[in-house]
């Protein structure tokens, strides 16, 4: 990879994003996390750049592109809700959802890529070039009044340690009578130690 690796990514990101409701007929929202969901971003980014070095759950970081210029790290947020069945098949309730608990977890990722540079690991992948984080989740099509994680992350703005938000998809329609949202946001990275 090289300094396009974050053009690699975005494209990668954007062709699994058109491809998901053709996947989502095939294998329901129920079986996807979010290491389906980077399965489906790793098979577009080696698709479009075969041989790519793709290092998964690499201290801690969801996928890491290293490359001479520097490694592109990153996390993937994948939210959706579940359903809690019984040995009946019936849907007892809904687990998951849009919580306190997600947010701390989205905040983390972006801390965690913040502070990559300073890492004592950063210099096995050739340095920290850039620090992303994909942000997606399902929201039910119809809401009726209940939370959603639109309603936590629908109106992220750059600030922070969030240099730039960029929307790929939002509310794409998904079986299952779910709307789909994927982010791929920018980290500011703090300068190496």
């Amino acid at each position: 990879m090289d300094s396009s690796a974050g053009e690699l990514l975005r494209n990668a990101l954007v062709r699994a994003c058109s491809a998901l409701p053709t996947e989502v007929r095939g294998v329901p929202l129920e079986h996807w996390n979010e290491s389906t969901f980077r399965f489906l971003l790793v098979r577009h980014l080696l698709a479009a750049a075969p041989g790519t070095a793709c290092w998964s759950e690499w201290h801690r970081v969801d996928l890491v592109l290293p490359a001479s210029s520097g490694a592109t790290l990153v996390e993937l947020k994948f939210f959706a809700h579940q359903p809690l069945r019984d040995h009946s098949d019936r849907v007892l309730r809904m687990k998951g959802g849009p919580s306190a608990q997600n947010v701390r977890e989205f905040e983390a990722a972006i801390e965690t890529l913040a502070g990559s540079r300073a890492k004592h690991w950063a210099h096995a992948c050739g340095g920290i070039a850039a620090g992303y984080v994909v942000l997606a989740y399902c929201d039910p099509a119809i809401t009726s009044g209940q939370r959603t994680y639109s309603s936590h992350y629908g109106k992220l703005r750059p600030q922070g340690r969030i240099a730039s938000i960029e929307t790929i998809v939002e509310e794409l329609p998904l079986a299952d009578d779910a709307i789909f949202t994927c982010k791929l946001l920018t980290a500011h990275l703090a300068p190496a130690a």
